[in-house]
């Protein structure tokens, strides 16, 4: 147990795991705070554009600096999160938004697109993850979701009904999800 090269597998100390589903409407957010490898509390949000009924581009860039504020809040509280989740759509995204519009489909991807860059600029050392959603989701339905983010963030309660497209729902079980799967921190031990 002395020598000097031996590799320890340990989890990161007060962790905290951001998750953000992203629409051309709604960004929902989770996050889980992780000690060591147990999941603390995990609890979530709803951003909204100030003028909902705005062109796409500007509901887009009303949702950008909100996130950007509510990271920058955040971090003043409590710290960076040490991960950034993006959900990114996957397969037959246009078959589950049941839209014939390409221009609908566009916009929902400039959003997430927007939503990504914004973390990437944002940067305080944070990893950015990008998770396809059929792989996090596996093709679950939202329903089912749903009760399972009421079950982990009870605050969730408050939001159900403005959380139209379940973006807040989404969020706050990715983060979860991502939160279970993570890996121990290799690190040599310095003896």
């Amino acid at each position: 147990m002395s020598n000097a090269h031996e590799i320890m597998r340990a989890y990161k100390e007060h962790e905290i795991i951001m998750a953000l589903d992203a629409s051309s409407n709604a960004v929902g957010w989770g996050e889980c705070y992780c000690d060591g490898p147990t999941i603390m509390s995990v609890v979530g949000g709803l951003i909204r554009p100030k003028k909902r009924r705005a062109a796409a581009m500007d509901r887009i860039d009303s949702m950008v600096e909100q996130l950007l504020e509510l990271l920058d809040e955040r971090t003043e509280v409590q710290g960076p999160p040490s991960t950034i989740v993006v959900e990114i759509p996957s397969g037959k995204t246009h078959r589950r938004l049941k839209s014939t519009n390409p221009h609908g489909l566009a916009i929902y991807g400039m959003a997430v697109g927007a939503v990504r860059q914004a973390c990437h600029q944002w940067d305080y050392g944070v990893e950015i993850v990008d998770v396809d959603a059929n792989e996090w989701t596996g093709g679950g339905r939202k329903a089912s979701r749903v009760k399972i983010a009421l079950a982990l963030a009870p605050s969730y309660a408050q939001l159900f009904s403005i959380d139209k497209g379940r973006d807040a729902s989404d969020g706050i079980c990715l983060a979860h999800w991502y939160a279970r799967r993570r890996e121990p921190v290799v690190a040599r031990d310095a003896h």
